[in-house]
């Protein structure tokens, strides 16, 4: 049995799935049931993933072509996964929006 690794990208992936499932917005379009506004969402989700992804790519990229300094590039190496969290958030209200979903108010 191989041992599981802990690599930089599956620490993005947690991330990323944490930030998904922390997310308590709820999205209201006028007319549309439930079960649509989750199918955009789904397809708003994924979409941003996959941007926030390559994004995350290059900037890791970026971080490999640096001289190495173990405490400062594991700082890095947070800050754009929290980044890149933040971004997929971003582009997820942007998708939402441009499908005409406004945020609904906490009750």
């Amino acid at each position: 049995m191989t041992p599981f690794r802990f690599t930089r990208a599956t620490a993005f992936l947690m991330l990323l799935l944490l930030a998904a499932c922390a997310t308590d917005t709820q999205w209201v379009k006028s007319g549309t049931a439930p079960a649509q506004m989750f199918n955009d969402l789904a397809d708003c989700r994924n979409w941003a993933t996959i941007q926030a992804e390559k994004e995350y790519a290059i900037d890791r990229q970026s971080l490999r072509d640096t001289p190495i300094d173990s405490q400062r590039d594991l700082y890095r190496e947070r800050m754009m996964a929290f980044e890149a969290t933040k971004r997929r958030n971003a582009l997820i209200e942007r998708c939402m929006g441009e499908r005409g979903y406004q945020k609904a108010r906490p009750k």
